[in-house]
Order: C-alpha cells, then structure tokens, then sequence
C-alpha cells in the first residue's frame, strides 16, 4: 500500500490533509523522515509509519480576529448565509491554526456559530473559494443545512459567479472559450493547459474540461476591462487561459509569456469576482480601489 493510502485509513485523514502532514514533516518512515515526494511510496511489509502528534482536523478551529475588518455585501440570519467582499491578498481560511489574517478568522467574530459548519475545522462555513490574490463577492454557510444546500449548486453548476478582469492587449466583442486543464503542482499552486490532441489515456490525471464566457466592456491603448462569467469553477481558471489566450490578467506573473509585456506596474493579476448568485444568496460588489485606479490611468 502507498504511504498517502496509508495515513488516509489509518488515520481517517482526507487526500489533502496527508498531503499537509506529509509537508510539515511529521510523517517518518523507517528512520527516515517523509516528505510530500514520498505521498506514493509503495511499503512492504515489516516497514514501520509513525506520526507525530496532530491536532485532527475535526478538532481544529479558527481563532477569532477581530481587528480585520470586512464588508458585508449580503446576508440572511434566519437561512444562515452571508457574502462578504473579500480584500485582495487575504487568504479565505486559514491552513494553519496559528493563522488569524484570513476572512474566516474575521467572520467568526461575528457569526461564532459557524464554527464547524461545512467541512468544519479551519474551513468552518466555506461555500466556495477565491484565489488569495483576488477580491470580491464570497459566500459562507452559518448553518449545516445551508452549507449543504448552497454546496449542491454550485457542485450542479446552478450558479452565476461574474468577474471583472483588466487583460493586457486589446479585446472586443464576446466569446467562449474551452479548455483542458491540469493542477500541475499544490505549491506554489501551478495549472497547465493540456493537449487535447494526444491520446485521452494520456492525458494527467485530474485533467478537467473548463469553459468560460468573456465580453469585452472598456478598450483602452493597452489593455481591455472585460466580463467574464465562468461556466467551471477550476483553479486559477481565468489567469491560465486568458494567458493561454495571449492576453494575461494586468499584474500576471506567474502565467503571463515571456514576449507578453505588462506596462501597468501591477501587484497582482487584476481579478475581481464582482457577482454571485446561488440560490437565494445573491451580491454584487463594485470595483476595488487598484483596480480603478490603473483603468483610471489607462483611460
């Protein structure tokens, strides 16, 4: 049996979160000590595991920050939901319990039932995700019943999720786009489009089909605001296949082509989740303030 399936049985440990024991080198084989490279190490029998102690996720809980302050786009108390504008360059949960810079940190200061929601530990309330370097709408669950119902849409894809995104070069009209992409590395989180044309039995594991719809809003000299709806819901989505495109986010430094030149001195990819629906959960959220200021600049 392979090391990962190993701490998955023995230990009731999701895939991610022997992934992250894996990381923090708590993990020892033998005399040696494990690391994520080592997930599918197959063992044999008369080899030793030894885990050093762990709180278990269900045991974990997200500490209280009360001086990170957030907006509150929209929420029912009653239904047990609320959509906050998420600020750029905060992380949505915490990974570690020592994390307090996180949305979730600061919502439990103010809706403590929802810890333990959902998936519960320090993902308690999380509906759905927004990369840390984006900002706008973001949805949490206070009540169980909530978390599950609100889940299932977006798993059956019965939501609207809309973003705003300055793309360097020019764009004008509306269209589709299609793509087939791969998480090729966890950390730093890293996506790769994969080619369709080789055979399906080639083709990497987890590889997953992801659509879009794009419409352009505002051209300008050197780059163009547009609209994007997501079909899929996949990390790093828009940022890979815009760049793919020949056209990456304004402030793109991970995807972004070496003869593709951001003019704009950005801090992060200009994304911006400015609308969702999911059931009866809906918000909107207006520009934030980097990003008016480079169209500001661009106008």
């Amino acid at each position: 049996m392979r090391l990962q399936q190993i701490l998955v049985r023995r230990y009731g440990l999701s895939l991610s979160q022997a992934s992250r024991l894996l990381d923090r080198g708590l993990v020892q084989v033998d005399h040696w000590i494990a690391k994520r490279k080592h997930k599918g190490y197959k063992l044999t029998a008369g080899q030793s595991v030894k885990v050093a102690s762990f709180t278990p996720h269900e045991k974990q809980s997200a500490i209280i920050n009360e001086e990170l302050a957030l907006e509150i786009l929209a929420a029912d108390e009653e239904r047990g939901w609320v959509i906050v504008n998420k600020p750029a360059g905060v992380p949505v949960h915490p990974l570690k319990e020592e994390e307090t810079q996180t949305v979730l940190s600061a919502l439990i200061a103010k809706y403590p039932q929802m810890q333990g929601v959902g998936e519960g530990g320090l993902r308690s309330g999380v509906v759905h995700r927004l990369d840390v370097e984006t900002s706008g709408t973001l949805l949490f669950a206070t009540r169980q019943d909530t978390w599950t119902r609100l889940r299932k849409a977006f798993t059956e894809h019965r939501t609207t999720k809309r973003y705003h995104a300055l793309v360097l070069g020019q764009l004008e009209g509306e269209r589709e786009e299609k793509m087939l992409l791969n998480i090729a590395r966890h950390r730093p989180a890293t996506v790769r489009i994969v080619d369709e044309t080789q055979p399906e039995s080639d083709w990497p594991a987890g590889s997953r089909w992801c659509d879009l719809r794009w419409k352009s809003v505002q051209v300008f000299a050197k780059s163009t605001l547009i609209e994007v709806e997501l079909g899929t819901g996949f990390l790093h989505q828009i940022r890979i296949m815009f760049s793919q495109l020949g056209h990456p986010l304004v402030g793109e430094r991970h995807y972004a082509r070496q003869d593709v030149t951001d003019h704009t001195e950005a801090a992060r990819p200009m994304l911006h989740a400015c609308e969702l629906i999911a059931e009866e959960a809906k918000a909107t959220c207006d520009l934030p303030a980097d990003m008016k200021a480079i169209i500001a600049r661009e106008g």
